[in-house]
Formats: structure tokens, sequence, C-alpha cells
């Protein structure tokens, strides 16, 4: 029962991995262009020392104003500093690397490059579902399968990644 269920929401999944997402999947894929372009370090383009005259500026109560950052990449214009930590921007690094290279050197927005950023949460969802499944096996649960549909099987779990191009699951299963 359970690897039918587990074929069925995985084929869900992959009938579903080149939808484009929601807006913040398109703002991840920027952020992912950018760093193939320019390296995972460059990603946050703030230097230590606007970072520095921020929190000097707000320690005294005066505003900081900064022009919000432009840079042009393949996708579309980086408009503003990444909010993601550092293992997330990896995770759009290596998305936008895979897409890059499945389209012949050259990022393009579509379905491929969408798969590309879909695919990791898929991993890390079934990643999720083994590990419970090894936890439950080892705690000697007679009938695991039903716990685990239920996770596995939710239409909200379904729908976050990869309808909506959620990357949560990446960093749950981890």
């Amino acid at each position: 029962r359970l690897i039918v269920l587990l074929l069925i929401g995985l084929g869900v999944r992959i009938l579903t991995l080149s939808l484009p997402g929601t807006a913040d999947m398109l703002t991840n894929q920027i952020w992912g262009a950018w760093t193939v372009e320019k390296g995972v370090t460059r990603t946050y383009i703030l230097t230590d020392a606007d970072y520095l005259t921020k929190a000097v500026l707000f320690w005294r109560h005066l505003p900081y104003h900064s022009p919000p950052p432009m840079a042009q990449t393949e996708l579309g214009t980086l408009d503003h500093v990444p909010n993601y930590p550092p293992l997330s921007v990896y995770s759009f690094w290596l998305s936008a690397w895979a897409a890059k290279a499945i389209q012949g050197g050259r990022l393009r927005p579509g379905s491929i490059l969408n798969a590309c950023f879909n695919v990791l949460p898929l991993l890390g969802a079934l990643g999720i579902v083994m590990v419970a499944w090894r936890f439950l096996q080892a705690e000697g649960v007679a009938q695991p399968w039903w716990i685990l549909s239920a996770f596995w099987m939710n239409p909200a779990f379904l729908l976050h990644s990869p309808v909506l191009g959620y990357v949560d699951a990446v960093f749950a299963f981890l």
C-alpha cells in the first residue's frame, strides 16, 4: 500500500514539477541567476560596511537612505537584497546552475527552469518520508503506511511544493 501511495504522490509531483509557482519562485530564480553569474558570496550585494553603517545610524536613531540594489540578470532585475539564509541561496544557485546546464548554457524562463527549482523540494519531501518510514519501523509501528500517506498525500503539502514552488521541504528534511 505504501509503495502504491508513494508512486501516486510522486506521479502527481512529477506532473506538476514544471509549474511556475508564485512570485516568490521568480524572485528565487532571479537570486539563483545572480549567484550563478556573480558567485554565492556576492549574493547579498551589500558590503559589511553598508551593514555597519545601517547599524550605527539605527542605533543613533538616524535614517539610512540607500537606493535599492539594481542588477540585471538573465532572468530579470535583482531589485532587493535576498532575505533568505545562505543555505537557501545555495539551493537557488544549484537549481539555476542545473537549469543553465540543461538549457545549453543560458538561463531562460519556462518549464525547465521551474522544474529545476522544484526538484530539490520534491527530493526533500521524499527524504522526509523515507526518514519517517525508518523511524516508524524502528519504533515497531505495525502499519506505518497510513501515517506516511497522511503526510505524503496531504493536499496542502502537494500544493506547497511543487505547485506553489516553495523550498521549505529541503530544509525540513535537513
